[in-house]
C-alpha cells in the first residue's frame, strides 16, 4: 500500500489530501497561515494536519508541504525539520505555494512559469535545474500587484479621494467600500490593525469587478490588475527554455480581470495555457514524482527535500 499526502497552506486556508494506492481521499480543510511577530505560526498548521492524519502506521510514503511565506516569514529548513519530525513521512518535501501552483497548473513537473492570482499575487518560473525564480508575492503592503487584495486597496484609495473631493471618479467605489467596511472613518482601523487585512481587502474585489462594465474607475483598476499580472508572469518566464505558461487563482474568474490579463498577455507575446489543477494538485503531483523515483533537485529556499 502506498500513501501520498499533499498539503497546501495559503493565507485564507489550509487544505490537505491523502492518496492511497492511487485513490484520492476527501480534502480536509483548516484555517490558513496566521502571521505573528515571529513569522508564520507553524505549530498551529502542523497540529491541524497531525490531528487529521491517522495515528496508526503506516506513515505516508511521501508528504509534500506547500506553504506561502517561505521567503521572509518562515525558514524552509526549520519547516522541513518540524514537518518531518511530527508527521513522520518516509520522504518529506517542503516548497513554496508558488511552486506547487506551477506544478498543479501545468499538470506535472516540467519547465514553466505560472502566475497565481488570489488574495495575493505571485509568479514562479523554473526549469527544475538551475532557474528558480519567484516574482512578487511581497504581501499586500509591499506588492502583490494585481491581486484581489491589491484591487480592494486601490478601490478604497479611490473611494477616499472621492470622499475628500479630490476626484469624483471613485464615487461608486466609495459606496461599495462603505457597504463592505462601513463608514470611511473606520477604514484605517479596519485595514491597519487586523490580522486578516489581506482577506478583508480581497473581499472587496468581486464588487469592483462587478462595477467594471459600467464604472470607468472600477474598469481602470481591473485593467491595471490584469496588466500587472501579465507583467509578473513575463518576468517569471524570462529565459527559461521551453517554458509552458499558465495562470491560476480565483481572481481570474472575474471577467474584467481575466479579459484584461488575456489582452495584456497577447500584447506581451505570451501564450498562456488553461490551468489543469490547483496548488494542492501540484503538491500531489510532486509527491507522485518523488514516489515514482523522479529526480527532484533542491532549489532553496523554494524547494527543500528530506
Amino acid at each position: 500500500m502506498s500513501t501520498l499526502v499533499g498539503v497546501d497552506v495559503g493565507g485564507s486556508g489550509l487544505r490537505c489530501q491523502r492518496v492511497t494506492d492511487g485513490v484520492p481521499g476527501p480534502v480536509h480543510r483548516a484555517p490558513g497561515a496566521r502571521i505573528t511577530p515571529a513569522g508564520i505560526d507553524l505549530d498551529a498548521l502542523v497540529t491541524a494536519v497531525e490531528m487529521w492524519l491517522p495515528r496508526q502506521p503506516p506513515a505516508p510514503d511521501v508528504l509534500v508541504w506547500s506553504m506561502r511565506g517561505l521567503l521572509g516569514l518562515a525558514e524552509p529548513d526549520a519547516v522541513l525539520a518540524e514537518v518531518r519530525h511530527r508527521l513522520r513521512a518516509a520522504r518529506t518535501v517542503v516548497c513554496t505555494d508558488a511552486l506547487s501552483s506551477l506544478v498543479g497548473a501545468l499538470g506535472g513537473v516540467r519547465p514553466g512559469a505560472v502566475v497565481a492570482a488570489g488574495t495575493g499575487a505571485v509568479a514562479f518560473g523554473t526549469d527544475f535545474d538551475h532557474v528558480w525564480r519567484r516574482i512578487d508575492g511581497w504581501g499586500h503592503v509591499l506588492g502583490d500587484r494585481g491581486s484581489a487584495a491589491w484591487i480592494g486597496l486601490q478601490a478604497l484609495q479611490s473611494g477616499l479621494r472621492a470622499r475628500d473631493g479630490v476626484s469624483l471618479e471613485g464615487r461608486a467605489l466609495l459606496a461599495a467600500g462603505t457597504q463592505h467596511l462601513g463608514s470611511p472613518e473606520t477604514w484605517p482601523r479596519a485595514v491597519m490593525t487586523r490580522d486578516d487585512v489581506a482577506m478583508r481587502l480581497a473581499a472587496l474585489a468581486p464588487a469592483v469587478a462587478a462595477l467594471a462594465p459600467t464604472d470607468p474607475e472600477a474598469a481602470r483598476i481591473c485593467e491595471a490588475a490584469g496588466h500587472a499580472l501579465a507583467e509578473t508572469l513575463a518576468a517569471a518566464a524570462h529565459g527559461i527554455a521551453g517554458a509552458r505558461l499558465g495562470a491560476t487563482g480565483g481572481l481570474l474568474r472575474a471577467v474584467a480581470v481575466r479579459d484584461a490579463f488575456g489582452a495584456a498577455c497577447a500584447r506581451l507575446g505570451l501564450t498562456v495555457e488553461p490551468a489543469l489543477g490547483s496548488s494542492l494538485d501540484g503538491s500531489l503531483h510532486l509527491a507522485r514524482h518523488v514516489h515514482g523515483g523522479g529526480v527532484l533537485a533542491e532549489g532553496p529556499p523554494y524547494l527543500v527535500v528530506g
